[in-house]
């Protein structure tokens, strides 16, 4: 069971939100705003109480992805992959912690400036996101 929605995905420490640096797909971070490289078409599978998501860029079309256990990028070209699903922790209204399948354990977190993509372990207010609904 799927469901598709149009998102931005703004981090808890400075409210900016995940994007691609342009047509830079390599180039994740946490500097965008509500705009075309920051707008993420969500595909939500509902697995049982679980919930998963895949993320691609509306503008380069591509996933974003665990290229690692320790890289996220969005270069990703086939959302099939484990590599490029998360899992969804719902913290409250609107606030969530998106978890790597590939690599359980290991989520999508803000670095420290609040500028870039980095990984972690799920703890504390870099790890938490707002999305907001485009559409």
């Amino acid at each position: 069971n799927t469901d598709h929605k149009i998102i931005v995905i703004s981090n808890f420490v400075n409210k900016l939100s995940l994007r691609t640096k342009n047509a830079d797909t390599n180039n994740v971070n946490f500097q965008g705003g509500l705009y075309e490289f920051s707008n993420w078409d969500a595909t939500l599978i509902k697995d049982g109480p679980q919930r998963w998501v895949k993320l691609k860029n509306k503008k380069s079309d591509k996933f974003l992805r665990f290229n690692s256990d320790t890289e996220i990028d969005a270069t990703g070209s086939s959302g099939t992959t484990d590599n490029a699903v998360f899992k969804v922790h719902k913290l409250s209204d609107d606030f969530y912690r998106l978890e790597s399948k590939k690599f359980p354990g290991k989520f999508i977190r803000v670095t420290e400036d609040g500028k870039k993509v980095s990984v972690g372990n799920g703890s504390g207010d870099h790890s938490k996101f707002k999305i907001w609904r485009k559409d």
